[in-house]
């Protein structure tokens, strides 16, 4: 017989914002809010988004200080658990690992696990010279998965080794 806090994912949604006006394009908070809801649909009941019980927001570059929170007011549930991540490569999986933990163990039983960047947008308006809209998002994550990482030690640091684009050419 299978457990029936058997992690299953049940839905999921990818957007793909390619613009040529970068004021025209969403932001990262907002693709984050279209993707839970389409991932809704996708799972066969849109419905389902009133029984979260947590929502996980996978950082990302951008300035929001709880994007978990708006996006958990904006799909109807605003006093669910809201968590974070640090920024980093693995923290996707480190995250989507520890959400079906918490299912199996039964602790949450409906999980959104979301993020988005706008590198394409931002970088068009460094290159037209404009600012984007930044949503303020108040409040605090009710937990963090994961801990804030140096990404490179000082020594490569102090060479200007910092973001993995500087690393790849090395070991190729």
């Amino acid at each position: 017989m299978i457990n029936p806090n058997t992690p299953v994912i049940i839905g999921v949604a990818q957007i793909e914002q390619r613009i040529t006006d970068p004021l025209l394009g969403q932001e990262p908070i907002d693709m984050m809010v279209d993707a839970v809801r389409q991932a809704a649909v996708d799972s066969g009941n849109a419905g389902l988004l009133a029984e979260v019980d947590s929502v996980r927001v996978i950082r990302g570059v951008w300035r929001y200080k709880h994007p978990a929170g708006y996006v958990a007011a904006k799909i109807g549930v605003p006093g669910v658990e809201t968590v974070g991540s640090p920024y980093g490569g693995n923290m996707v999986q480190s995250v989507v690992n520890q959400s079906a933990l918490d299912i199996l163990r039964g602790d949450k039983s409906l999980i959104v696990i979301t993020g988005a960047e706008n590198g394409n947008s931002q970088a068009k308006a460094r290159k037209a010279g404009v600012e984007l809209t930044v949503t303020e998002t108040n409040g605090d994550y009710s937990r963090m998965i994961g801990q804030e990482e140096p990404m490179s030690a000082e020594a490569e640091q102090a060479r200007g080794l910092r973001q993995p684009i500087q690393f790849y050419p090395m070991f190729e």
